[in-house]
């Protein structure tokens, strides 16, 4: 499941926690690397990991072949999708890089219900943070299933707009300074 008894990963307490376990990892990794007495196998295991990521980079660097599932840019790769969407579709990985498959269009339930609405609304995200259009930020949380009035609605934006920036955020540009309401907003 996506949540624990922490609220799940991405919690503040979920996101400390998968830090913490980074930053652990992080340092078994340095010292394996510099210190002669431990050996990464010691430490890490001599079974390769479950996880897809690890087989998809041993397909790319030791042409180890194999079919994963990967997002990549559409470029036709899933008919009804526009070419600059991500989508996830079946590809072969080995030293020739990533060759997404191309897959039969989804039944149209599907798109109507479920492709075009998410595609439209990161198309309305990704308009909103580019033009800094806060009436469009606005709309995205008006949208979500835990806005429960307008009232929520605005207050949930300002205090989004208000949040103390922390890592990596605090590198980012002052939101407060890009986004504005229409001209015409009243």
């Amino acid at each position: 499941y996506w949540y624990d008894p922490n609220g799940g990963k991405d919690t503040p307490a979920g996101r400390d926690a998968v830090l913490a376990g980074k930053a652990k990892k992080y340092e078994q990794m340095k010292a394996a690397a510099y210190d002669e007495k431990i050996r990464p196998i010691d430490l890490f295991g001599a079974q390769m990991t479950s996880e897809q990521h690890i087989p998809i980079m041993n397909g790319l660097v030791n042409n180890v072949e194999g079919q994963f599932q990967v997002n990549v840019p559409n470029c036709g790769a899933l008919p009804g999708i526009p070419d600059d969407v991500a989508v996830e579709v079946p590809a072969i990985v080995n030293k020739k890089g990533i060759q997404p498959l191309r897959v039969p269009p989804l039944p149209k339930k599907i798109m109507l219900e479920c492709i075009y609405p998410d595609w439209l609304k990161m198309e309305r995200t990704l308009e909103a943070v580019l033009s800094g259009d806060k009436s469009m930020m606005l709309f995205g949380v008006l949208e979500s299933k835990e806005t429960k009035s307008y009232e929520h609605g605005l207050e949930t934006l300002d205090a989004l707009f208000n949040i103390e920036p922390n890592e990596p955020m605090k590198y980012v540009e002052d939101i407060s300074a890009h986004f504005s309401w229409p001209k015409n907003w009243s």
